[in-house]
């Protein structure tokens, strides 16, 4: 029996003597300072708690602000941008004001009913899945966080113009009122030709739209903003193809179908003759085989000289009236000089009375309307002098009154 308790006391001190040897391991106050760490930015895909800073700006690319394009599903390009907190942004894609392209991805590429997107080189691409229509667009876009943080760029200024310019020629050289129109078929129809007499400067009315180019034979020419433009080209005798085409800012070209110029030497005989045009084109109330222009050219010279005559009728007798109203009172002294100011009152029942100022600038002469016979004028002068006339039957010689104070 106490052979047992002596190696059960042996075995209890070895356990005391291996519990006190052993190193101490007691857990920090702080599991921060006893742990190793590494940092690494990860993108959060829950909001970040007591985030309030916006993702940065996005810089736009394309298209350039200003630009004009007939594409009809231009790609639109931005700069990605970064978020301080690490958060999850997404873009979205304003056009005039709407949110057009929403949840647009920041890291990865995405396939939607509205577009397609993806990102190279840090920059974000998006090509819309349908045809925009044409017309103005203002574009920008903006990037938000998952806490509702939102940044937006700056906004830049789109074209789309998809349809080529029309071209409407009205007027060649001496033949009005035509219809060269591309936005009908056939026109101008296989032979059209047209005669005059040169070497001359052939002169052409063309409509078409505005701020576009029209090319006649390979010269260009501007459209001004009213889209009528007049150009002209210089000819010597011979016969031309007559080629022109219109381009827009965006690069779409309208071109109509050739016609011919014959340009003769010497004076016609019998005038210019009308361009042989199918009775669909040719001016109204005029048949087809009958010298339109020339019934055309008469009948508007004639029109013109009589307007012009009228005209000048018209500035005749006003001239003249200006003329007559240069002054209708004379004021002179008893030596026959002019009096060099005085105040006048008119009165001429049943009218009111006025007052009228006669400076040294007058030289005495002064007009009052209205002054006739049974007109009463009282003239203060300088001196304070008064004196009182009563018109009764003064001269009125060439419709002016000569009064001697």
């Amino acid at each position: 029996m106490a052979h047992y308790l002596v190696s059960l006391a042996a075995l209890l001190s070895s356990i005391v003597c291996y519990l006190i040897s052993a190193p101490a391991a007691l857990a920090g106050t702080d599991p921060i300072s006893h742990t190793a760490t590494t940092s690494a930015t990860v993108l959060a895909t829950t909001p970040t708690t007591g985030d309030t800073t916006a993702p940065t700006i996005p810089i736009l690319i394309a298209p350039p602000d200003g630009s004009s394009t007939g594409d009809t599903t231009p790609e639109f390009m931005w700069r990605q941008c970064s978020d301080p907190n690490g958060n999850t942004v997404i873009y979205t894609l304003y056009l005039n004001g709407v949110a057009t392209y929403l949840g647009i991805s920041h890291n990865g590429s995405g396939v939607t009913n509205d577009y397609t997107s993806r990102v190279e080189s840090e920059i974000i691409r998006l090509i819309p899945s349908h045809y925009l229509l044409d017309g103005s667009y203002d574009w920008y876009v903006t990037a938000s966080d998952l806490s509702g943080n939102t940044s937006r760029s700056a906004s830049f200024h789109l074209v789309i113009d998809s349809q080529p310019p029309f071209i409407l020629v009205t007027d060649i050289a001496n033949y009005h009122n035509l219809t060269l129109d591309s936005r009908l078929p056939n026109s101008p129809p296989e032979g059209t030709n047209f005669d005059v007499t040169g070497p001359t400067d052939v002169y052409f009315t063309i409509h078409s739209e505005p701020s576009s180019t029209i090319s006649i034979n390979g010269t260009i020419f501007p459209v001004p903003a009213s889209g009528i433009a007049y150009p002209y080209l210089h000819f010597s005798p011979g016969i031309y193809t007559i080629q022109i085409s219109a381009s827009d800012a965006t690069g779409n070209t309208t071109t109509l179908p050739g016609f011919t110029l014959t340009v003769s030497s010497g004076p016609s005989a019998s005038g210019p003759l009308a361009p042989i045009l199918p009775p669909s084109l040719a001016p109204p109330g005029f048949p087809p085989s009958f010298p339109a222009t020339i019934y055309r050219i008469t009948t508007t010279g004639t029109l013109a000289y009589l307007l012009i005559g009228l005209l000048a009728l018209a500035i005749g007798i006003l001239l003249f009236i200006l003329w007559r109203r240069r002054y209708n009172l004379i004021l002179l002294d008893l030596s026959h000089h002019p009096i060099p100011s005085s105040v006048i009152y008119h009165s001429h029942p049943p009218r009111s009375s006025n007052i009228y100022r006669l400076t040294s600038n007058d030289h005495g002469q002064l007009y009052l309307p209205h002054l006739a016979r049974s007109s009463t004028l009282t003239i203060r002068l300088d001196n304070n002098q008064i004196c009182t006339t009563h018109i009764l039957s003064l001269n009125r010689s060439a419709q002016r009154y000569t009064l001697y104070l």
